[in-house]
């Protein structure tokens, strides 16, 4: 203490710089100032950029029974090798195979096939057609195919407004299931349809929406290529 009072005169001490009420206290606001400093918080993380949604899948080409298109209002089909279409019953699943149009309720059950050949193809080779196209939807055909009177048994109806040879082959199976085979051909234009439909014989909504199908058999639009491969089209999507 005498070494701070000898710098000074008595009266010269700063002391009034310094009160004693308030030095303490600014002491303490240095000290807060202080500790303000060092509680500052961290700064926030870096924001991630979240990755954009993937684009929904493209819907189903309907070529293939796996893809499991199911007929709506307005589906259309094209037959393969010609520009007629036709509408499959509702609810059934369809395709556009390279070798025919295929609607179906399912592996078993009703199943209507349609497909087109060059004239007189058919009638060379209708057993060979029935045999592959059977095949082609899971029906065992009767076995008495190459035995059958193809040209006494056939019945001529006019559907769609074509002139329609019908035949009911009966014995054949798919799955399950047992009933008639139905075998059916008309011309159209310069090709020839050909087809098959099957029902189980306790079925009674199967035949009809099989006819119903076929009733609903119309020219669509005119594509370069009516090679067959076109593709449906739904109205409904």
């Amino acid at each position: 203490m005498q070494v701070w009072l000898g710098r000074f005169p008595l009266g010269l001490f700063p002391l009034g710089l310094f009160p004693l009420g308030l030095f303490p206290l600014g002491l303490f606001l240095l000290g807060a100032v202080g500790c303000s400093s060092t509680a500052q918080s961290p700064p926030p993380p870096p924001e991630v950029e979240k990755e954009p949604e993937p684009p929904p899948p493209p819907p189903p080409k309907c070529e293939a029974i796996k893809e499991q298109c199911k007929a709506k209002k307005g589906t259309r089909v094209r037959i393969t090798g010609t520009h007629y279409e036709f509408t499959p019953p509702k609810g059934w699943i369809y395709a556009q195979l390279e070798e025919a149009a295929v609607a179906q309720v399912g592996d078993e059950g009703p199943v209507v096939v349609l497909t087109t050949f060059e004239l007189g193809q058919v009638a060379k080779e209708r057993i060979a057609l029935v045999k592959s196209f059977s095949e082609l939807v899971l029906i065992e055909p009767p076995k008495l195919l190459r035995h059958y009177r193809w040209r006494a048994r056939h019945t001529a109806s006019e559907m769609a407004g074509l002139e329609m040879k019908l035949w009911e082959l009966p014995g054949a199976t798919r799955g399950e299931d047992q009933g008639a085979l139905l075998v059916l051909s008309s011309i159209l234009g310069e090709r020839e349809l050909f087809g098959l439909g099957f029902a189980p014989k306790d079925d009674e909504a199967g035949p009809k929406a099989i006819l119903d199908a076929l009733q609903s058999l119309a020219p669509g639009a005119q594509t370069e290529d009516d090679s067959g491969n076109d593709g449906s089209k739904d109205e409904g999507k």
